[in-house]
């Protein structure tokens, strides 16, 4: 067990982080509490749909912002979250530096 999972366990979440690796953890946390949806509506501030993402992570790799109304399967949805997952945690690497 690495030291980062051996603090998890301690924490609330901490059986499910602790069995994992962070990826697999967050993706299961945000899949636990927001909603797959199938089409894009408006949010507060931006269309949303998927794993509440205002866009789309296509095929290719390229990105694009939804459209009000558009459809989005549910494997450009995890594409996209898992762009997002992944773009979130080399920002924290860059902040804190690599251990």
């Amino acid at each position: 067990m690495s030291s980062y999972q051996g603090y998890a366990a301690s924490r609330r979440a901490g059986a499910m982080i602790a069995s994992t690796d962070a990826v697999s953890a967050i993706r299961a946390m945000i899949e636990r509490y927001e909603e797959d949806a199938p089409v894009a509506k408006r949010d507060e501030n931006a269309n949303r749909g998927g794993w509440g993402s205002s866009t789309v992570t296509l095929p290719v790799g390229s990105r694009r912002p939804l459209a009000a109304g558009e459809a989005v399967n549910k494997a450009d949805a995890d594409r996209d979250l898992d762009r997002r997952i992944f773009g979130y945690l080399d920002e924290q690497q860059r902040i804190i530096g690599s251990a």
